[in-house]
């Protein structure tokens, strides 16, 4: 587990859950500051690996742990203007989506490389650990605050790998256009709710292909059909399903390979039951293979 001290972003600290304390200390170079960090790779945690992506409010780096002296910095590319970065997401490829407080995305294919497409939003902000990514870099799902954006970052002539915004750009006229999701004015109605605040919303993961997307606000959880969305946006996107808690949910992923999410709340960390339909599995290699 990777810590950071409130106040003092030029640390970072390793814990050993095991041992139960403190047993590395990370930091980059002078003035350096870390902020988000991801996996290398978006199932990395399974497949194995150790690199570790991150961002700063100006810089997209990448952390190295095998590196032996405290300076884990492996590469990175700084800018100059401030762009707000405030959150990231990695694929399989290990490419990155980089999210920022002024609603931008941009997709990189390296940590070190100029993006290949900037993705405008809507003008809100995107919320911290609010991006995310489908495992073959086909989609991106950004969270705002009353609002999710659903990107398609596929290029029109479908060639893998190098068919995404992660690896090439986009001509002018297939720019993509961001799906919008948010709940109906009925069911704002019908639940009261009166104040939308979205936790950042995730795909479903496993060895199959993305099928459900979730995110929360205050004690309700929030399900869309992502294999219904990419058959009909226009139709699916207000068929959610929506369920009361008894408690405000703090944060809920995906259990790997399951129907179920993780919920947390204040006081407790529950399991709930999603119904998708029925899909076929690929295995997912590991470095062992």
């Amino acid at each position: 587990m990777i810590l950071m001290a409130p106040g003092d972003r030029q640390k970072a600290f390793v814990m050993d859950l095991n041992a139960g304390k403190v047993c590395e200390e990370w930091q980059g170079p002078k003035d350096f500051e870390f902020g988000a960090l991801a996996p290398g790779t978006k199932y990395q945690t399974i497949t194995g690996g150790s690199l570790i992506a991150g961002v700063n409010s100006n810089t997209v780096f990448r952390l190295d742990p095998r590196i032996s002296q405290k300076n884990k910095l492996a590469d990175n590319r700084v800018n100059k203007t401030n762009f707000q970065f405030n959150c990231l997401a990695t694929n399989e490829e290990g490419n990155i989506g980089v999210g920022s407080a002024k609603g931008e995305i941009r997709l990189l294919s390296e940590a070190s490389k100029i993006p290949k497409v900037l993705l405008p939003g809507l003008g809100d902000p995107i919320k911290p650990q609010g991006i995310d990514t489908t495992a073959d870099g086909k989609w991106v799902l950004a969270t705002c605050k009353e609002y999710l954006l659903l990107y398609n970052v596929t290029h029109k002539d479908g060639t893998k790998g190098k068919g995404t915004g992660f690896q090439k750009r986009f001509l002018k006229n297939e720019k993509p256009i961001p799906l919008k999701l948010k709940l109906s004015s009925q069911d704002l109605v019908n639940f009261k709710i009166l104040d939308v605040d979205f936790t950042p919303a995730r795909f479903s993961v496993g060895d199959s292909e993305e099928q459900m997307i979730s995110t929360s606000t205050g004690p309700y959880l929030i399900v869309w059909s992502f294999t219904a969305l990419k058959k009909n946006a226009a139709k699916a996107r207000f068929l959610y399903k929506i369920k009361k808690l008894a408690e405000n949910v703090v944060g809920e992923h995906f259990h790997y390979n399951s129907q179920k999410l993780v919920v947390s709340t204040k006081d407790d960390v529950v399991m709930q039951e999603c119904t998708p339909g029925a899909v076929k599995r690929r295995r997912r290699r590991t470095e062992y293979d």
